[in-house]
């Protein structure tokens, strides 16, 4: 009986192999990164619910944010509705982000993208303002001082 079972086996094996099946492991993923953020002339800010820019990732051109209002602050982007690639909501679950290129295409390089702890872009919370013509990326949240790591709840895009 054994050797059937062994016979079996290599015949099993021969024609999957004869037919391009292979028991190889899967090619490796690529590791997450913050360049997986879009770039382009209208900038753009992204989310990732993980860190080191893992998990799923929310993101929204400049041109979009900008065009939010959210209690009574132009600009203002509550992430009350907002959902990660993966379904999952936004708001308070982020673990690192990245802002790309924002006004590369304008003439006066003073646009601000501003994350806040709170909804409706709060100054009473804690808040963390980038200028938005350069490219920044935090992997790990909870090493910013004071840490954000699940805490934002909103975003501004503001010009000086």
């Amino acid at each position: 009986m054994s050797l059937i079972r062994k016979a079996t086996s290599y015949f099993a094996a021969a024609v999957l192999s004869a037919a391009g099946i292979t028991f190889a492991g899967a090619a490796p993923a690529q590791a997450a990164s913050w360049t997986d953020c879009p770039a382009g002339d209208s900038g753009w800010v992204c989310l990732w619910e993980g860190p080191n820019y893992t998990g799923g990732r929310w993101q929204a051109s400049k041109a979009v944010l900008e065009g939010g209002q959210s209690g009574g602050v132009y600009g203002c982007h509550n992430l009350t509705d907002a959902h990660y690639t993966n379904g999952k909501l936004v708001y308070d679950t982020a673990s690192s982000w990245a802002i790309r290129p924002i006004d590369y295409t304008e003439q006066t390089l003073d646009g601000n993208v501003t994350f806040y702890e709170w909804i409706n872009c709060n100054n009473a919370g804690k808040h963390r303002t980038y200028r938005g013509y350069g490219e920044y990326a935090v992997g790990d949240l909870s090493t910013l001082s004071p840490s954000f790591n699940d805490t934002v709840a909103s975003i501004l895009i503001s010009y000086n």
